[in-house]
């Protein structure tokens, strides 16, 4: 089923209502609405044309293990499909890296120095899947030195990201930098942190003698609207299951995660049960998810932590 909308029918058709019930000159949006709630919302000239296919499910469990001078990825089949592979630095912006494969792994012999980040489609009958999530890798030919390698990951209504990098007395000052330029705004979007997080964790140099992964979320607020960020996720309280799998299920060059959860709760949380939740469920125990009362608690707790 492929039923093509032309953009000029679908101006057409809301200009005329939007006529009919008087409203005023604004920029006209098309609003997709799950349980009564807006979940998606796309201004009218941003859009090309509407497409309604048959849905094509995406492959599941894609990951990616590092080898002496490759990197090989791996995902589970999809019933008559091909499948298409893409790479990525940054985890932003993809480019082909393979298509039309048969089989469901792909050796790439000629990875980044540095971040890799791999995603597949399915194609059926012509027809392309969403993007799997990321699987990340980190391939570098020269030996890293021991020591703590940092990353941070800052979020309100968006993510400000820094890379992980080596903590030195040289670096620590781009460190403070970064925390000191975070701004307080609107939304809160912390599963969607947690996983970028998580990814450039995974994806980043480390020394091969690398002893613990961590990742520690601290949150004052509730999650408002992470899976918009992420169509793999259909409401919050999924894309929070989610997380609390790839915590359980996944590692970092072979080691498992260490997930660490400070919560202060802020003056809008209205509903405690979700936001003691979330603390249980970003958290690799019960004994790593901690609730606290001010900022010097906060800041306690880090150390503890570090140390």
């Amino acid at each position: 089923m492929n039923n093509i909308f032309n953009k000029r029918t679908i101006l057409a058709s809301l200009f005329s209502l939007l006529m009919l019930i008087g409203y005023a000159e604004r920029e006209k949006v098309v609003q997709i609405f799950r349980g009564g709630e807006v979940v998606q919302e796309y201004a009218i000239s941003d859009i090309d044309y509407i497409e309604v296919n048959d849905r094509i499910e995406s492959p599941s469990k894609v990951e990616a293990e590092v080898d002496e001078k490759s990197i090989t990825i791996t995902w589970n089949a999809v019933e008559g499909a091909t499948y298409n592979i893409y790479r990525s630095a940054d985890n932003v912006n993809f480019t082909l890296l393979a298509k039309d494969l048969k089989e469901t792994s792909y050796t790439d012999s000629e990875p980044l120095s540095g971040s890799n980040f791999y995603k597949v489609k399915a194609i059926v009958d012509g027809q392309e899947s969403a993007y799997t999530q990321s699987a990340a890798a980190s391939f570098s030919d020269t030996e890293l030195p021991s020591g703590v390698y940092l990353g941070i990951t800052g979020f309100n209504q968006s993510l400000m990201e820094y890379p992980v990098h080596s903590l030195t007395k040289s670096s620590v000052t781009g460190f403070n930098d970064f925390i000191d330029g975070l701004e307080m705004k609107n939304g809160t979007i912390l599963y969607h942190s947690f996983d970028k997080a998580l990814d450039a964790l995974q994806a980043s140099n480390l020394p091969e003698d690398l002893t613990t992964a961590a990742i520690i979320t601290f949150t004052d607020g509730l999650d408002q609207g992470s899976f918009m960020m992420n169509p793999a996720h259909a409401n919050n309280d999924d894309y929070l299951k989610a997380m609390n799998k790839r915590i359980k299920e996944e590692k970092v060059f072979g080691k498992a995660i260490e997930a660490y959860s400070i919560g202060l709760k802020g003056s809008d949380v209205k509903d405690d049960e979700a936001f003691t939740r979330n603390l249980q469920q970003l958290a690799s125990s019960p004994a790593n998810a901690t609730e606290l009362n001010n900022m010097d608690e906060v800041n306690a707790r880090f150390r503890e932590i570090a140390e």
